[in-house]
């Protein structure tokens, strides 16, 4: 005969939840999650967690630690029953085997186990576009609650307090005003520094719904009260925020924020430090948290045995620094940074202080006004991108900066922000103005390093001296003495100046394995190779095969437009 186990009546815990009829007893049983090689994955609504059984762990003892005493006394006592009625003896032991049985056939139908579908402390969001926060309550951005469990497609653990819940109180106008107020004690050398530190904080608290994460890096002199930012920061986002001071190695974050990966980081002291890869590290962390979304593996590092770990970072990260670490072109367009002048009246601390106590209280309300009003702050990112695009800048601008503005907008308005609205917030951030100080982008660094490169040269050509490579494609392009040799001595190094409808182009040779270039090339990153697929994205680069020299073979070459100031004027190219 066939006998059915209960698992858990989730249903009836649902309704009765919804009509108050909690009972005073915790549920017990579990929920099915799947398998994780030979464990079995279990919601446990015992401890109202994720639990992975090991063979170990299905013993009558560890199954009424992990599921529940009563629960599983319940099991046998059914399973005995439905036997006598049949005219049949069921031992306990057997009865104990048949209950985990049940067990690991309902794991095995659930299928292998992605970590991916759990739900930490945190706000997440959901296909309708409303939020889910899950807390030590789990509720909804409409402040209805719901009982810990499988939703739709993702599981929702117990989590740790956040701070504020469904019955917290919305910050009020005053508290906002209160807020910027104290970001405004700074002397910014950016006018909308406040607002834009203001906008961080609503995306430090539901950094689990947002598709990009921005973060910022505030610097300045000695005592312009960077550490007091902070602070301050650090007493508005409460239990929401890890402070650290130095730089951390990339395993240091990750253990830090393992059992929550959306919770912010707050690091002071963030100085560049040459003997360490942890500022680096830093840089790496937040680039991959910055976009990371709850689809992807995450970071994959090897593990011993051959085994594959993987790491979730989902922070959105503040630092403060006076000389940070050099970042790369991808980390400028990921971070916003504001720089503060220290006041001469000041004696080491900046800023008026929020005092631990109200800063607390002030930012469980606001982040409780910033879930009301999720659905403002979705409309108005798309208008503002939109804005900041017309207004010069890139896709990614309009993300980092677009994320900080309309998390502000929707601090201090009920209402999605309009175009025009959209379009004063841009101005008065200085889109424009940040659009024609374009950052270094990968090629522009990548060409920097290849012109810059100094090289000694023959006593024939420059007496004997050491020159700049693009000192010595000015020598060709200007048609300098000694032309000839300046060419021959550049295709050595796998380089050839040509001119083609009266511009003048740069030769680079593509293979990897061409010593001189790995040469010029040593000390950056593409000392290994990779130049050609990044000068490509310079103007007019495309690839081609030509001779670099006379005598030498055809080879695949990128070819670009050598920048203006290695052009010859028009007088000189028409004598």
């Amino acid at each position: 005969m066939t006998i059915q186990l209960d698992l858990v009546d989730a249903d009836a815990l649902e309704d009765a939840f919804e009509e108050g009829a909690i009972p005073s007893e915790p549920a017990t049983g579990y929920l099915p999650l799947g398998t994780d090689g030979d464990k079995v994955v279990v919601f446990s609504c015992l401890h109202k967690a994720v639990v992975k059984l090991r063979a170990a762990d299905l013993s009558e003892i560890g199954l009424k630690l992990k599921l529940g005493a009563g629960w599983y006394d319940a099991q046998l006592a059914y399973l005995q029953r439905a036997r006598a009625e049949a005219g049949l003896r069921l031992p306990k032991r057997q009865a104990g085997r048949l209950v985990v049985d049940h067990i690991l056939e309902a794991c095995q139908v659930a299928g292998h186990y992605v970590a991916g579908t759990e739900r930490r402390t945190g706000i997440w969001l959901e296909a309708d576009g409303s939020l889910v926060i899950n807390s030590d309550v789990l509720w909804r951005g409409d402040g209805s609650e719901m009982v810990h469990g499988i939703h739709g497609r993702h599981v929702y653990p117990m989590g740790k307090p956040m701070g504020f819940g469904p019955s917290s109180e919305l910050a009020s106008p005053e508290d906002v005003e209160r807020v910027l107020q104290a970001f405004r004690s700074y002397d910014w050398m950016v006018g909308m520094a406040p607002e834009l530190v203001l906008g961080w904080l609503g995306v430090a608290v539901a950094a689990g719904a947002m598709r990009r994460r921005p973060h910022l890096l505030i610097t300045g002199p000695a005592g312009c009260g960077k550490s007091t930012l902070l602070q301050q920061l650090t007493h508005l986002l409460g239990p929401n925020i890890e402070a650290l001071t130095g730089s951390p190695s990339w395993m240091g974050l990750h253990q830090l924020v393992h059992d929550r990966p959306t919770r912010a980081i707050a690091i002071d002291e963030f100085e560049a430090d040459g003997q360490s890869r942890r500022c680096q590290d830093a840089f790496e962390a937040a680039r991959a948290a910055y976009s990371l979304q709850e689809s992807d593996v995450g970071v994959v590092r090897a593990a011993p045995g051959g085994d594959v770990r993987t790491y979730r970072l989902s922070s959105p990260f503040v630092a403060a620094a006076i000389s940070p670490g050099r970042m790369e072109p991808a980390d400028l367009t990921r971070w916003v940074i504001l720089e503060a002048r220290k006041r001469p009246h000041d004696t080491g601390d900046a800023g008026v202080m929020l005092q631990p106590s109200e800063a607390a209280g002030v930012g469980a309300r606001l982040a409780r006004l910033f879930v009301s009003r999720w659905a403002v702050f979705a409309a108005s990112l798309e208008v503002i991108r939109l804005a900041i695009q017309a207004q010069g800048g890139d896709a990614r601008m309009a993300d980092t900066v677009g994320y900080l503005l309309a998390s502000y907008w929707a601090f201090t308005s009920d209402r999605p922000a309009t175009q025009l609205d959209a379009e004063s917030l841009v101005r008065r951030a200085g889109i424009a103005a940040r659009s024609k100080k374009q950052v270094v982008q990968d090629e522009q660094e990548c060409l920097t390093a290849l012109l810059t490169r100094v090289v000694p040269f023959d006593q024939a050509i420059a007496g004997g001296t050491k020159l700049a490579i693009a000192e010595a494609i000015r020598c060709v392009t200007h048609n300098h003495v000694g032309k000839r040799a300046f060419e021959a001595r550049l295709a050595q190094f796998g380089l050839r100046v040509c001119q083609s409808d009266g511009r003048w182009f740069l030769l680079v040779a593509n293979s990897p394995n061409h010593s001189e270039l790995k040469r010029l090339f040593a000390g950056t990153r593409w000392a290994a190779g990779g130049w050609a697929l990044v000068l490509r994205r310079l103007p007019g680069g495309k690839e081609s095969t030509q001779r670099l020299g006379p005598g030498l073979p055809s080879c695949k070459v990128t070819s670009f437009e050598l920048p203006e100031e290695l052009q010859p004027s028009r007088e000189a190219a028409d004598a």
